[in-house]
């Protein structure tokens, strides 16, 4: 009886340190949400007074936003000075459609 509730009180505190892990990341993110939304939307209130928003600036928030490592090689591959663009090496060429060709 009282190896079955030890065991009991062994699994009850690893169930207790997963969902205290999974609380502790889910916290960080909705804090660095809250930051990258305070900062979006001064971005916005900059430009509706006429102020330009720097593309370091862009690539500041998209960094900050998508900070897991597979996003922060895409973000790194995208060239924020050219919009629709991409740094060269790491373009993904596109032939234009048969309707979509130069003078059409």
């Amino acid at each position: 009886m009282f190896q079955q509730l030890h065991q009991q009180l062994v699994e009850s505190e690893r169930k207790t340190m997963t969902y205290l892990k999974r609380f502790n990341k889910i916290q960080a993110d909705y804090h660095n949400l809250i930051g990258v939304t305070a900062e979006l939307v001064d971005s916005l209130e900059a430009t509706v007074n006429g102020k330009m928003i720097t593309p370091e600036d862009l690539q500041s928030v998209c960094v900050r936003l998508f900070s897991n490592q597979m996003m922060q090689s895409v973000v790194h591959s995208i060239d924020f000075t050219r919009p629709g663009t991409t740094i060269p090496g790491k373009r993904l060429e596109h032939p234009p459609k048969p309707d979509e060709g130069p003078g059409k």
